[in-house]
């Protein structure tokens, strides 16, 4: 019996024991998860306080962009100020400069007005013969302005054919073109190398008269036969006011004998030998013939001039 409730008391010990184990096993097992959550919530509280700085710094920086961008933003508008003071700043030089500007105009145009008074009722421009000025040849113009220098004088045509004009001082040459008017400007120098206009002159433009080729002063009726011993043909425009110089170029001289006629094609103005002998020897009635006559006038232009039909009488 009483071993019986030994090997009883044995078993129930047993069992407390193991339970006891068991428990204590139990409750080790949760200190370890407890421990362990207690280490992860330390964790956590790290990697928050963490994450706390980090946005504190974050801001940090944020308000010291915001303050560099506040200081860019400012000295930006103090530039654009300034430049709205230069601005304007340059437009009053600019309305001061424009201001005197137009003074100055006002000034210069008095000025010339004022020298235009003195001089237009004493400007003279004239051909030095003539009204009219010819074709082909230069034609001399004086130009005088009462109270301006002649090298201060400046002479410009208006024309819009090719008319030329050359010449200083006062004393220029005319050159005309194919309008039957041509048209020159007077301007004058004055201050500053300024020019002012003086005055206009218009021109008529006629083209030189035909020249007359001439033997013994004759192109046509009789002649003496004490006067053929000339040596030369000439030629002349007659009542026309310029001396221009014609050169005979070439002519063809006809010379009529009893049995035939014989043609002498002659270079220049001279008579040859032949053409004198032949002259010698014409009586009353004899006919003297120059034709196809050519002549090279002062611009250099080769043309044919009139046959002369001569008579002994």
């Amino acid at each position: 019996m009483a071993i019986a409730a030994v090997i009883v008391l044995l078993f129930a010990f047993s069992g407390f024991t193991f339970w006891a184990l068991r428990e204590r096993a139990k409750a080790v097992e949760q200190t370890q998860v407890a421990s362990k959550e207690k280490e992860n919530a330390k964790l956590q509280e790290l990697i928050a306080n963490q994450k706390t700085q980090e946005a504190i710094i974050q801001e940090s920086l944020a308000k010291q962009e915001k303050i560099k961008s506040d200081q860019l933003r400012n000295k930006a508008e103090e530039a654009m100020l300034l430049a709205e003071i230069k601005k304007n700043e340059a437009i009053n030089a600019n309305s001061i400069a424009e201001q005197e500007k137009q003074n100055a105009l006002k000034a210069k145009e008095k000025a010339e007005n004022d020298l235009y008074m003195n001089v237009i009722n004493t400007l003279t421009v004239s051909a030095d013969r003539v009204n009219v000025v010819y074709r082909g040849i230069e034609n001399p113009i004086t130009v005088a302005a009462s109270g301006i220098k002649n090298e201060n004088l400046i002479i410009k045509v208006i024309s819009n054919d090719e008319t030329r004009v050359s010449g200083d001082s006062g004393r220029y040459k005319l050159f005309p073109g194919s309008d039957p008017i041509c048209e020159i400007e007077v301007q004058a120098k004055v201050l500053n190398n300024e020019t002012i206009v003086l005055g206009k002159k218009s021109f008529r433009v006629k083209n030189i008269p035909r020249p007359i080729a001439l033997f013994c002063n004759k192109s046509e009726g009789l002649i003496s036969p004490h006067t053929v011993l000339i040596d030369s043909l000439t030629v002349n425009i007659p009542d026309f006011d310029f001396d221009l110089n014609f050169q005979i170029d070439s002519y063809t001289f006809i010379m009529k004998t009893e049995f035939h006629t014989q043609e002498l094609n002659i270079k220049g103005s001279k008579l040859t030998k032949p053409i004198i002998d032949y002259l010698q020897t014409l009586k009353s009635g004899d006919e003297i013939i120059f034709n196809n006559i050519k002549a090279i006038g002062p611009d250099g232009r080769r043309f044919p001039l009139n046959p002369i039909f001569l008579k002994i009488s």
